[in-house]
């Protein structure tokens, strides 16, 4: 083996470990389960994975543990569910902790049901979600303190028109 082919081996060891992890941590704390959306290009994914694994590897058995390895990993985060824990959201192998979360918002366009998202400024968590649902995760979210998506914007835009407003009155000093 190469020692590209050792960086990717301690690489994935430790995306299995952080994603078996995750799994073990969604198992216990989800409260709300959920659906996790788009899974088919997932498939896509996994397949295309495995592939370039396969041709990639010019001795399959000298490389098996790399080949397995990503065979593993590509298999949990297919596997992983999605739904709202005591904790956070977990969704298809993301984790958004409450803590973080800057809103959340209820998607119906999409044909596959009604969306719950969750975001933080930099990442996204999506689950499908039964109607019944919406009142339990309200509550969840009522309870974290997350504001939904209009409130979020009326939020970000008193403070860009604060921020306006302490600007012009420092230009009007100078």
């Amino acid at each position: 083996m190469t020692t590209f082919d050792y960086v990717l081996l301690i690489l994935s060891a430790v995306v299995l470990i952080h994603q078996l992890r995750m799994l073990v941590r969604e198992r216990k704390n989800v409260v709300i389960h959920g659906i996790t959306p788009n899974k088919k290009p997932i498939i896509i994914v996994f397949a295309v994975i495995v592939l370039v694994a396969v041709l990639r590897a010019q001795n399959l058995a000298e490389q098996w543990p790399i080949f397995v390895l990503i065979v593993a990993i590509c298999s949990i985060v297919f596997s992983t569910g999605c739904g709202l824990g005591t904790d956070g959201i977990y969704s298809g192998g993301k984790f958004i902790d409450y803590k973080k979360a800057m809103y959340y918002d209820f998607d119906t366009r999409s044909k596959e049901g009604l969306t719950f998202r969750m975001s933080t400024l930099t990442k996204e968590c999506a689950m499908r979600i039964q109607p019944e649902q919406q009142a339990d995760i309200l509550k969840l979210m009522e309870e974290h303190r997350i504001p939904d998506f209009e409130a979020y914007q009326k939020k970000v835009q008193k403070s860009v028109k604060t921020r306006h407003e302490a600007q012009m009155r420092k230009k009007k000093k100078k």
